[in-house]
């Protein structure tokens, strides 16, 4: 869920879709979850390869620890730094 605009906002339709084109135009979704993604957070918890050892092919599987695909205050704090928007803005523009 994406917060718009602030409780005190809400009444102004104008203030509301404002802060929606703000936040799409300075933190379009794709580049968002580009972000994220490259945090290697919000992936899946299992990882597969394929290993050859010259005579066999075997699959193995890995899978992250609990908890590690959260995304923290810090990782917000410098996501707001790359995107050169304030903290706040992550919460109306995010990965969905």
């Amino acid at each position: 869920m994406a917060i718009l605009s602030h409780a005190r906002d809400r009444s102004s339709l104008l203030e509301v879709r404002a802060n929606a084109f703000a936040a799409s135009f300075l933190m379009p979704a794709d580049r968002v979850r580009s972000y994220v993604n490259a945090l290697s957070k919000g992936l899946g918890s299992r990882t597969r390869a394929d290993t050859f050892d010259g005579e066999v092919s075997t699959r193995v599987e890995g899978r992250k620890a609990a908890d590690t695909q959260n995304i923290e205050l810090h990782d917000v704090v410098r996501m707001a730094d790359h995107f050169g928007v304030s903290c706040g803005a992550h919460q109306t523009s995010g990965p969905r």
